[in-house]
């Protein structure tokens, strides 16, 4: 025993330096990650979806974060880490596994920060293998429905990462029930995973009684013939019964432009006919004859005034429209058969040109008939040779002497049906009928300044007033008569 503890001390001493630096280098590495510390990383949450996992499936983790330039994701093994799975450098973010096998144990994930700090860990439970993935209570709150009714599907899942119902229904993982629309009987199958659980209810849905909605017709006497309308619920067949008792198959809801039918009687009956215990519905198609416009004609006046004249037969009503630059008139008859109508208006001064030599006018007729309206529209052109335009002289006169308008140094206004410039005198052509004004505007002080020979005068002014028909030539004078002098420049 002494000489052992004699060779100890003779190996130890010379080396106990050599043991000192190697306990020190050791000690600088640590092969597991370390413990969350106290540091700007922190992960404010973290699930992962599904949080128990099938064997064989997949599950998403996800986490959000504060402070973390970075966040890496490990698979624990042991004491070691496995390489690096995932690195995310966004304050929200997920990682998808790979398919996970059970293996006896769970398998734990690590979130590491870019320091090599472990900051967080989760363990995602994985049920063994097979169908793990079970169903039960698959049923419909009413298993019988009518048409357009709706039923709440209902069940209860365990183990199951995905779920889906066929016919339309889609994903319905995470749920419990679901509500559905069928239109007909549907059988509905639940399938889950993993595993391949499935379980099927059956809704039946009742047919609501068959109806006629509508049925109308519109009489076309012009061509002695008629269309039929239509619309129905729930039908699955229909027919047109015509006058001589035929059966006609027709669609359940009549086509866009309707049935064409003949009209032979002055009153002829049709009915739809949907299945043998299913009552009738008639329309009754009355002919009339047909609205026509005769006569039509339409003159210009002296007085730009226009008489549109025409007649109608088998009309209840009718109107004009139309014209140069716009005119319309209205003349509504009584319910008679045959009328003849005179409309006169008056056009806008403004509407003659010189360039303008016709009007066109539209006179529009219709017949309310029991079953529907006819209408009718004819034409009227009248030509005609354009009336001279009107001529208006502007002039202002002070004391009686015609002078420029710069004799006003507050100018003038004129007025009209026209635009004629308020600033210069002269003569205006091409002008409308009408009347016309001429009046000085006043300065500062309310009174009419008149500018003669450089010195400025109160003066009284003289509006005038006249009307121009139609090729005539006025003449409007602003006269001003001056009083004391208001100021010499």
């Amino acid at each position: 025993m002494q000489s052992f503890n004699l060779m100890f001390k003779k190996l130890f001493k010379p080396n106990i330096f050599l043991f000192i630096i190697l306990a020190l280098f050791l000690g600088s590495f640590d092969f597991a990650p370390k413990s969350a510390q106290a540091n700007s990383c922190v992960i404010n949450s973290l699930l992962a979806t599904p949080s128990v996992v099938a064997s064989g499936n997949i599950a998403t983790i996800g986490w959000t974060q504060t402070g973390c330039a970075s966040v890496t994701i490990y698979l624990q093994s042991s004491r070691f880490l496995t390489d690096p799975l995932y690195t995310s450098v966004y304050p929200i973010d997920s990682y998808t596994t790979a398919p996970l096998l059970y293996t006896g144990t769970n398998p734990t994930y690590l979130l590491v920060d870019e320091t090599g700090t472990t900051v967080a860990s989760i363990t995602i439970p994985v049920t063994q293998g097979g169908n793990s993935c079970v169903l039960s209570n698959f049923t419909s709150t009413s298993l019988t429905i009518s048409s357009g009714q709706s039923a709440l599907l209902t069940w209860s899942a365990q183990n199951c990462s995905t779920l889906s119902i066929d016919n339309g229904v889609g994903d319905v993982t995470g749920l419990t029930s679901k509500s559905v629309t069928p239109t007909a009987t549907t059988t509905y199958t639940i399938t889950g995973s993993f595993g391949a659980a499935t379980a099927s209810v059956t809704i039946t849905v009742s047919s609501a009684s068959c109806a006629i909605n509508t049925f109308t017709a519109s009489p076309n006497p012009t061509t002695d013939a008629s269309r039929l309308y239509w619309t129905t619920t729930n039908c699955t067949n229909a027919y047109i019964i015509d006058p001589t008792n035929s059966f006609i198959p027709v669609p359940v809801n009549n086509p866009t432009d309707g049935y064409l039918v003949n009209v032979t009687a002055n009153s002829t009956d049709y009915y739809l006919f949907t299945a043998p215990n299913e009552p009738r519905q008639k329309v009754t198609i009355i002919k009339t004859a047909a609205c026509e416009i005769t006569n039509q004609s339409a003159t210009v006046n002296a007085n730009l005034s226009v008489t549109v004249s025409f007649s109608v037969a088998n009309c209840t009503n009718a109107k004009i429209t139309g014209g140069y630059f716009g005119f319309n008139g209205t003349s509504q008859l009584s319910q008679i058969s045959n009328y003849t109508g005179v409309l006169t208006a008056t056009t806008a001064a403004n509407e003659v040109s010189s360039t303008v030599t016709s009007m066109t006018y539209f006179i529009d007729a219709w017949s309310t008939a029991p079953n529907g309206t006819i209408a009718i529209e004819r034409v009227a052109v009248a030509s005609y040779t354009p009336v001279s335009n009107v001529t208006v002289n502007v002039n202002a006169i002070v004391n009686g002497v015609v002078v420029s308008a710069a004799a006003f140094p507050d100018g003038f206004v004129i007025s009209g049906v026209s635009t004629i410039p308020g600033s210069s005198t002269g003569t205006f052509s091409n002008l409308s009928p009408g009347t016309y004004s001429i009046i000085a505007k006043p300065g500062q002080d309310g009174s009419v300044r008149v500018l003669v020979n450089g010195q400025v005068w109160k003066a009284t002014a003289y509006s005038d007033s006249k009307t121009a028909t139609a090729g005539s030539i006025v003449t409007l004078n602003l006269q001003a008569q001056t009083k004391a002098v208001l100021q010499v420049y």
